[in-house]
């Protein structure tokens, strides 16, 4: 792993899943047997996502996480995309977690999930001095360890970006360490539910648009804290709030979707969420305002292109990719 004196590198500590798709003529009902038409298995989680979004992005990146043996095809995997895989242990008696999704021929899907390894504790070793600048964490893997990774990491200077994606209880919400988190990025829905768990009640409307939401999001005492507020908002792009310098108050920020013909948005917030990062790092430790308006830009380009494929991990453009779109649209990315 990289060193703190190195260039700067991320570490994410999240999951690792084999998604298992079967293609039916109509989702099994109670009590059927029914043959798949076709098979197709891939990497997932959202850990090794977010980790290849940010070595697709060109930069410096290891994943700790965890599989069984029946998931080491995915260290190779995920090495081939330049991710570090030192930190994938593999489990001898868990199955690596799974994700095993029908699909029917009209679109219709059922998934049943199996958390495996992911739920294994993986408690990660003391970070002093820190082996990374930047750390990237989700929420597909036991909450204790995303917190105590948060915890080692800002008590070590290091920055940290949260994703908080399947969005956890309330109460764990509640319990969350904010002031040792840097950034969050959310989406609109996961932006209302941390609203309604951190303020109680029914404190926002659904019908809040996108500016008001992220205002009521910074004025959310628990996160006053945290430097940079980042709402998603798929086909309208992002907002973000943002310190800058020493300013105690957040400037605003807002980057248009790109112009693209959808065909899949799975891959779209991991893909974002990595391109965010990776440009963090790739900007100065003080970044400005044109700094910031850019790492948007670049990671709103990056899952903008992301949808125009299937898949997740295998949709996730590169670095060349993103500085070429934004050429031709006359557009900025970081690279460009």
């Amino acid at each position: 792993m990289a060193t703190a004196s190195d260039a700067p590198a991320c570490l994410v500590h999240g999951s690792l899943n084999v998604d298992e798709f079967f293609h039916l003529p109509h989702i099994v009902r109670p009590g059927e047997t029914l043959s798949s038409t076709s098979f197709d298995r891939k990497a997932g989680g959202k850990g090794a996502n977010q980790a290849c979004a940010v070595a697709r992005a060109g930069a410096r990146v290891e994943l700790a996480g965890q599989v069984g043996k029946d998931g080491e095809w995915l260290r190779g995997l995920l090495e081939g995309y330049g991710v570090g895989v030192e930190g994938v242990r593999v489990d001898e008696d868990t199955a690596t977690g799974r994700a095993v999704i029908q699909i029917s021929k009209d679109g219709e899907n059922s998934i049943v999930l199996f958390p495996g390894t992911n739920v294994l504790p993986y408690p990660l070793p003391a970070l002093h001095p820190p082996k990374h600048t930047h750390l990237l964490l989700q929420n597909e893997i036991l909450p204790i360890d995303t917190t105590s990774s948060l915890l080692l990491s800002h008590s070590s200077g290091v920055t940290s970006v949260y994703n908080p994606s399947p969005m956890p209880s309330p109460a764990a919400l509640r319990d969350f360490p904010w002031h040792a988190l840097s950034w969050l990025i959310v989406n609109e829905g996961e932006a209302r539910d941390l609203v309604r768990a951190l303020q109680g009640g029914d404190s926002i409307k659904e019908d809040l648009g996108a500016e008001r939401l992220l205002g009521t999001l910074e004025g959310v005492p628990g996160l006053r804290g945290v430097k940079g507020l980042v709402v998603t908002l798929g086909a309208e792009g992002v907002v973000a709030a943002v310190r800058v310098g020493g300013e105690e108050r957040r400037t605003r920020f807002k980057v248009d979707a790109a112009k693209v013909k959808v065909v899949n948005t799975t891959g779209a917030g991991d893909t974002f969420a990595g391109y965010f990062v990776a440009s963090l790092m790739r900007l100065s430790a003080q970044p400005s305002e044109s700094d910031i308006q850019l790492a948007l830009q670049t990671a709103v380009i990056a899952a903008g292109l992301a949808v125009t494929r299937p898949g997740a991990m295998e949709s996730i453009p590169s670095a060349e990719e993103v500085v070429q779109f934004a050429k031709e649209n006359g557009l900025k990315a970081v690279g460009a």
